[in-house]
């Protein structure tokens, strides 16, 4: 590993330090390792399926008849897509996309295109009858059937290993790296037959194919697993989209993750596919020998031992996804299943560099709990959370008492924490054994650091709608005291009362908010999401629940962040972003004396808000990271919310951060830091650019008001090392930076006296210590509560070993780092303690209410047996049978210059005459009243109310003097100027928002008077008392700290840049345009060289007019580089047209492209060519559609060196030829029989009249019909009533090189309007014979999906998924306009109601689906449905019921509903996969990507009538109905 390399000294170099983990954060799946998959390959004696993309194995004849259901068969074939039959295979195209039920039968452990060719993987089979062998079988089946005594005495194996996704070979695409591994184990008898699916940790990376000629419409059908007998026996599917194939090793059915057991045949009757059914955690003798980690243990390895992995994330990309697909196998909710939570490690480089590693927090032991309460439904319930659940920080909660209440908490839904173990051996024995929480039964007791807080009264803050999250509140009336609110504060806390209530308070050895306190010293840990849409440029990104980890060495101020599976190509562009890791930098920032980092304000329950905006470009992006308190690892929540657009840069770039200071201002319960920072993008060859963005950051949380602890005003944030890192091949996102708090008045750029080692992090404690200091630079380490050590070196303590736990009765301890945790043996339940057990069944008097204990000062504890203990609320101690108070001044806890008042079950602590705080610190109050400066008064002037000026308004800034700062900035405008002491501008300073603030260091009362100054300010109207305004579009030369003119000076508003002389004159030859780098004008002479570019361009700009360049307007002046040749692409500044030049300046042919297209590539290497022509298109597309290997019988157009059709075509090697005309059609009477070649000459014209009908042409019949899109076609489909009439069913109209997708009517000119996603393009077409096509738009397009035609308004609408957007023009292409470009993730299908002018249209997100409405102008935007939806593929508005009616290919339903929301009714709930969807008569008709034809549906009884399968099998896409009438309706 590369950092070994760095040196490593007794006092290392913190940004070596700081390096070392960034590379080793991991993440361990729990699924099973391919090492225990059952034995197989070549030496195992396994046949090998040659590569392919449709393979079958040769015949496999078993030695004993395998039963599948009810029958029994001798032969077994192998498939390369993920399956297994007992009969030969049909061709891939007819089964492969299709759903259960199949054709034939089928054994399916992950059916799929699956394409092994050119080395992509290898698939081995076997029969097998060995004993090894046939013993796994046999203890995995007793695992799911436990009632069941079965041993197999045949087994047949099938191994997929490392095999690749069929992908269509384009040039545009590289070719995928995600690799699956997965086995299937039949294993049987001449009774029984049972199979074992295994999927291992990181065995899915892709979790289903995208379909043959699915072109770019982005559509993956999931993986299809389960069994089916035929096409009419009965069948059962365990996955139904996409989160339920990533469910197959995040979960099991027999408590494993990743192993799935079901019984699939049997001499008696067997109805359908039995899955296992597995009701709770194994036995330990039936705990899995091969997977410790779905067992608890006693002995668990240190970090130190563990040779971690060098990546930091290498799950897939939702693999802790809560599990929330309709196959998630568990049916009594009883217990979370929890897949893919592991352990995250730290990998050690040497014996020292391991001291940065953590201890980690032993794995929580979670097994899967799965119920059936039939064999024979497949229809999985998901688990989900109940309310109690969820609104908690974390299971492991203390009881929330209240006075006078009988409250059951030994119910197995209360789960209540233990106290954690203190740092030292000595402290850890408990100094009141009667202290003692209580458990429920199965609970575990969790003591580690840090611990999940207490259940808080929970409200919606009204105050502050910045703050998002449920907050600990205070009851507001009457007081509050710690005696009525039992158990708010942190087990690591106290409470103290107040004249106005209560607060909470930590404890010596922690901190925070005393809500949620941390122990000083150990590093922390937090996880979450992140989730939101941005566009990179031009380019919308989703993130979809991409992990985020973060990792912080608290007690030298380190904060490592690592954001998992980013999609690109936000990778690189996102580095520049450190803010969503620099809140953990706040929030654990190492802390100067006297000065708290954000968690002691914060806790961990916040709001964090960003915006940022980028320059030049003035991009915005809104980030939002919400914290909700600890899980159940005792780490921090944090949900990652980020929306906007962010500057696209290079992955070849290099990205360099400097280090920073941020000023936080904090206000009651909000904190705001407002900052400007740059960064250097450094490109491949070399050219260096400063850009720079804004920052403004807001934190909004719940403080406790009552207590008067002296307020913070001002803190300033120190980042003395930064880096933001991506690594390509993990796809991981990594910032990590070293920042300590402290005042506002440190320096930063002086020489700093040495301050002690604990408050800049360069102590050698173990990163599990505290460092304390002492006198000077002397300090001690001492390590963190729950481990031992002399600081230096610390280690976990196990309380098990050494007794210091509070395990009672039948329990059993389980060591965890830094603490333990208390089990209950089989048969008993956790009493009221937390740490004795008692049999669940006897008598409990503290449920009957037969105890005698006082409910005011004391808690019912059952001991079992019917014995009970009275344990004493804190507060409160034992005094013989009673709890009496315990009085708290006695024990000094407050400040010594406060008065201490005891009350009862608390105490309050209250500053002495001349001290201020809230009596657990107090300082002296120098003076009677605050400075009253100039500065100051115009601050208080103008916010009377406090730090909340009017939006938009300047307030000036004071120093700690209440002097005006020198250097003041515009909040909202991004200006920044100089001032004098009377805090008046000082003239010529002013600097506008995305440039580097002036130097206002000391400035004395009067500028310099130069020729630059004096030509700035009369531009800027300096001595306007409105202030500098220039006039908008005017340029105003930029002046350096002399006054002289800076060398390279831009437009503001055009964005040109050149060099100036000494005097401010243009240097000729130096103009850039926007967007290319600025010359270089430090080394200018007085004169650039006189080249054929530079005297052309004089020539036209006229250098020597007095007026200055001014090219006459509309022509065209050339750009020249430094040197004054020809810049390699030139374009027109008024048409638009861009080209390449060679280096005398002559255009390139071949290289010009119009206006909204992008522009050539210039460099070195050749330049791109013009855009493809309709030829080229079709040749590209036919060749991609033939796999990129088209073959003799394959038809290629000919193109010329032009892109234009050759005029000879001939087929392949067929011996066929003709001659087309310009736009590739065959000449009438020209082709030719093998043998023979007509003469085709290029000024053959084409026929002066156009062949009626055309060729490609078959007029449609009358009556009533549907039309529908198949890739180059359009098809129609008549009907008779509402029935298929099949026999009738034609091509329309044949589009070679298109891809037809949306596709719509107009009734009133009888025109058929479509999308063409291959040319990017709108088109239009009459069904009269003859008619030609007509392209009405062809620019700005992408992903045209969705069509719809207004024919009242003559209006058409469409969505664009790639592009984001949704826009409306009328029929012929004009009027053109956005309605939305917002809030819009995947739009797909639209439809609209003419009659009523209201318009409809679906989001494919997968994050949040929902169908929209608005009116057909786009006014009055609103979500019609956004519940109870997957994948809305289709949508159409039925006139007939005036519903809007879609079907869904995430949920398999067709559903209705009324344009209000109302009336909400499913049609049809197993359909297979829908693209599109119309409505006609009492029908529905829709195109299936299943089954590749049109289905109809009844809208009454929601029964399937029929379909209609065309010969050619493809892909169907948009449908529409072709009505012999419009719908009556004024406009």
């Amino acid at each position: 590993m590369w950092v070994q390399l760095l040196p490593f000294t007794a006092m290392w170099d913190r940004s070596v330090r700081l390096l070392l983990p960034l590379h080793c954060l991991l993440a361990f799946s729990a699924a099973i390792s391919r090492q225990e998959l059952f034995p197989y390959g070549e030496l195992k004696g396994d046949v090998l399926l040659q590569e392919g993309d449709d393979e079958t194995s040769e015949v496999v004849k078993l030695s004993q008849p395998l039963l599948f259901y009810e029958a029994q068969f001798s032969n077994l074939y192998v498939g390369t897509n993920g399956i297994i039959s007992t009969q030969d295979f049909p061709r891939e195209t007819q089964y492969v996309d299709d759903g259960f039920p199949t054709d034939f039968p089928v054994i399916a452990p992950f059916l799929s295109d699956i394409d092994t060719s050119n080395g992509k993987g290898k698939i081995f089979y076997r029969q097998d009858n060995s004993e090894p062998v046939l013993n796994q079988a046999a203890r995995e089946i007793r695992r799911g059937f436990p009632e069941v005594t079965f041993f197999p005495n045949h087994a047949f194996l099938v191994t997929w290993e490392n095999v690749g996704a069929y992908e269509e070979a384009t040039r545009h695409s590289a070719s995928s790296d995600k690799r699956n591994t997965f086995q299937v184990v039949l294993a049987y008898d001449h009774s029984d037959a049972y199979a074992i699916f295994l999927y291992p940790e990181d065995g899915l990376q892709f979790f289903g194919t995208r379909p043959k000629e699915s072109y770019n419409v982005h559509i993956e059908l999931p993986a299809r697993v389960g069994f089916s007998r035929s096409e009419a026996g009965p069948y059962y599917s365990v996955t139904s989209n996409e989160q339920s194939v990533k469910n197959l090793y995040q979960t099991g059915n027999i408590g494993v993750p990743g192993i799935w057991v079901f019984h699939i045949g049997s001499i008696w009757v067997l109805d359908n596919v039995i899955p296992a059914k597995f009701f709770g955690a194994p036995t330990k003798e039936q705990s899995h020998t091969s997977f410790p980690e779905h067992r608890l243990s006693e002995n668990h390895e240190s970090e130190d031992s563990i040779d971690y992995p060098e990546s930091f994330y290498e799950e897939s990309e939702d693999e802790l996804e809560d599990n929330t697909s309709d196959a998630t196998p568990t049916h009594d909710a009883h217990q979370e299943v929890d897949p893919g939570t592991g352990n995250q490690g730290y990998l050690d480089i040497d014996e020292q560099a391991s001291k940065l590693t953590h201890e980690d927090d032993e794995q929580k032991a979670t097994s899967s709990v799965v119920h059936s309460s039939s064999h024979q439904n497949p229809n999985w319930t998901p688990y989900t959370h109940s309310e109690s659940e969820t609104d908690r920080d974390g299971p492991l909660q203390e009881p929330q008492i209240h006075t006078g209440e009988n409250i059951d908490l030994t119910r197995g839904d209360t789960l209540l924490t233990d106290d954690m173990p203190s740092h030292n051996a000595h402290d850890l024995i408990p100094s009141n054994s009667e202290d003692l929480p209580i458990y429920p039964e199965s609970a575990v007791l969790v003591g580690s650091h840090p611990q999940p807080e207490n259940n808080f009264e929970r409200k919606q803050t009204d105050s502050d709608p910045g703050l998002q999250t449920d907050v600990f509140s205070f009851n507001p009336v009457g007081k509050e005291t710690c005696e009525r609110n039992h158990g708010r504060c942190s087990r690591f806390g106290f409470c103290a009362d107040y004249s106005a209530g209560f607060c909470c308070h930590c404890l010596e050895d922690y901190y925070g908010n005393g809500v949620h306190c941390l122990p000083k010293g150990a590093p922390h840990r937090v996880n979450g999401k992140v989730s939101g849409n941005i566009l990179v440029g031009q380019t919308p990104v989703n993130f979809i629940d991409a992990d985020l980890h973060a990792y912080i060495v608290a007690n030298d101020g380190r904060a490592y962040t690592a954001i998992s599976h980013v999609p690109d190509p936000a990778s690189w562009s996102l580095t520049p972003l450190a803010p969503i890791g620099g809140l953990f930098g706040w929030l654990f920032a190492l802390e100067k004396p006297d000065f708290q980092n954000g968690f002691s304000f914060t806790g961990a329950k916040f709001v964090h808000n960003i915006d940022v905006t980028f320059y030049p470009g003035e991009e915005t992006v809104h980030i939002t990271q919400t914290a909700d308190g600890f899980d159940s690892e005792g780490y921090m929540n944090l949900k990652t919310a980020i929306q906007g657009k962010i500057p696209y840069i290079p992955e070849t770039s290099t990205i360099k951060l400097s280090p920073y200071t941020e000023l936080y201002q904090y206000s009651g319960s909000v904190v705001t830091s407002t900052a400007y920072r740059e960064y250097t993008v450094l490109s491949e060859s070399n050219e260096e650019q400063t850009l720079s963005y804004r920052l403004r950051q807001n934190v909004t949380y719940q403080e406790c008001s009552h207590s008067r602890k002296q307020s913070v005003s001002a803190q300033k944030l120190y980042v003395d090392r930064i880096f933001a890192l991506y690594n390509k091949e993990e796809k991981v996102l990594r910032y990590a930076v070293t920042n300590y708090i402290g005042s506002v008045h440190d320096s930063t750029g002086q020489e700093e006296l040495k301050v002690n080692p604990c408050y800049d992090g360069t102590h050698l404690c173990d990163t599990r210590a505290k460092c304390q200091p002492g006198s000077g630079l002397e300090y001690i380490c001492v390590c963190a509560s729950g481990y031992q050590g002399d600081g230096r070196d610390c280690t976990d303590v196990n309380e098990c070993e050494v007794g210091f736990t509070r395990c009672g009765q039948n329990t059993v301890c389980v060591n965890l780092q830094g603490s333990y945790r208390c089990e209950c043996a089989s048969g008993f339940t956790l009493s009221g303690d937390g740490h004795n057990c008692i049999l669940a069944s006897l008598i409990n008097p503290c449920e009957d209410g037969s105890h005698v204990c006082n409910r005011d000062t004391s808690l019912c504890v059952p001991r079992g047996d019917g014995v009970y203990t009275c344990q004493c609320f804190p507060g409160f101690i034992k005094n013989g049978e009673e709890c009496v108070d315990v009085d708290e001044c006695t024990e000094r806890r407050c400040h010594p210059d406060a008065s201490c008042t005891n009350t009862l079950g608390s105490f309050s602590c209250r500053c002495n005459s001349g001290y201020e705080g809230d009596g657990f610190q107090c300082t002296q109050i120098l003076g009677p009243e605050p400075l009253r400066t100039p500065c100051l008064e115009k601050r208080q002037q103008l916010n009377p109310r406090g730090p909340r000026p009017v939006v938009g308004q300047f307030v000036p800034e004071c120093d700690a003097e209440g002097n005006y700062v020198p250097l003041q900035c515009h909040g909202s405008t991004g200006h920044c100027w100089c001032v004098d002491k009377s805090g008046e501008e000082i003239s010529g300073t002013i600097t506008p928002p995305g440039r580097p603030s002036p130097n206002c260091g000391d400035k004395g009362p009067e500028p310099l008077r130069t020729h630059c100054l004096e030509k700035r300010q009369q531009l800027l109207g300096q001595l306007n008392p409105r202030g500098p305004r220039p006039v908008v579009g005017q340029f105003v030369p930029e002046c350096d700290a002399e006054g002289n003119y800076v060398p390279l000076q831009c437009h503001g508003s055009t964005g040109h840049c050149w060099c100036v002389d000494k005097s401010g004159e243009e240097i000729s030859g130096t103009r850039t345009p926007p967007g290319r780098p600025a010359t270089n004008c430090e080394d200018k002479g007085p004169e650039p060289p006189r080249t054929r570019c530079l005297e052309k361009r004089q020539q036209l700009l006229g250098q020597l007019n007095p007026r200055g360049p001014r090219p006459v307007v509309g022509q065209f002046v050339p750009e020249c580089d430094a040197e004054g040749n020809y810049v390699p692409l030139q374009c027109h500044g008024s048409t638009g047209h861009c080209w390449c030049v060679d280096k005398s300046g002559e255009e390139i042919s071949g290289t010009r492209t119009p206006p909204g297209r992008p522009s050539p590539n210039c460099g070195d290497t050749e330049p791109t060519q013009r855009p493809q022509t309709v030829c080229e298109r079709w040749k590209q597309s036919l060749i991609e559609h033939y796999g990129g290997k088209p073959s003799g019988e394959h038809y290629v157009p000919q193109c010329d060196q032009y892109g234009d059709f050759s005029p000879l075509q001939c087929h392949g090697n067929s011996g066929y030829c003709w001659c087309v005309d310009k736009e590739g059609r065959e000449i009438e009477g020209s082709r030719t029989e093998p043998g023979m070649t007509p003469a085709c000459i290029p000024t053959v014209a084409p026929p002066t009249m156009h062949p009626t009908p055309r060729p490609d042409v078959t007029p449609p019949a009358t009556g009533m019909l549907l039309l529908y899109a198949q890739g180059q076609q359009i098809g129609y489909l008549p009907l008779n009533g509402t029935r298929l009439h099949k026999e009738k069913a034609r091509t329309l109209l044949s589009l070679h090189g298109s891809i037809v997708v949306g596709i719509d009517y107009d009734c009133h000119e009888k025109m058929v309007y479509w999308t063409d996603v291959a040319g990017r393009t709108i088109n239009r077409a009459s069904l009269e014979p003859g008619a030609e096509q007509e392209t009405i738009i062809n620019t700005g397009l992408m992903s045209t999906e969705g069509l719809a035609i207004d024919y009242l308004r003559r209006t058409m609408f469409w969505t664009d998924s790639g592009l984001d957007k949704i826009e409306s023009s009328r029929l012929d292409g004009t009027e053109r306009k956005i309605l939305f470009d917002t809030q819009l993730v995947n739009p797909r299908a639209i439809t609209v109601d003419a009659v009523r002018g209201n318009l409809y249209w679906t989001d494919w997100n997968r994050e949040a689906p929902k169908i929209e409405s608005s009116f057909v102008d786009g006014s009055n935007r609103r979500i019609l449905v956004n519940d109870n939806i997957g994948l809305p593929n289709g949508l159409t508005f039925d006139p007939f019921s005036k519903q809007v009616c879609w079907a869904d290919a995430g949920t398999k339903k067709l559903e209705c509903i009324l344009s209000d929301g109302t009336g909400r009714r499913v049609i049809q709930s197993n359909l297979n996969y829908p693209f599109s969807v119309v409505a006609f008569a009492n029908h529905f008709y829709h195109t299936d990507w299943r089954r590749d034809g049109v289905i109809s549906v009844n809208k009454n009884t929601g029964h399937i009538v029929e379909e209609y399968l065309p010969e050619q099998r493809s892909h169907l896409y948009g449908i529409t109905a072709v009505y012999p009438y419009c719908p009556s309706g004024r406009k």
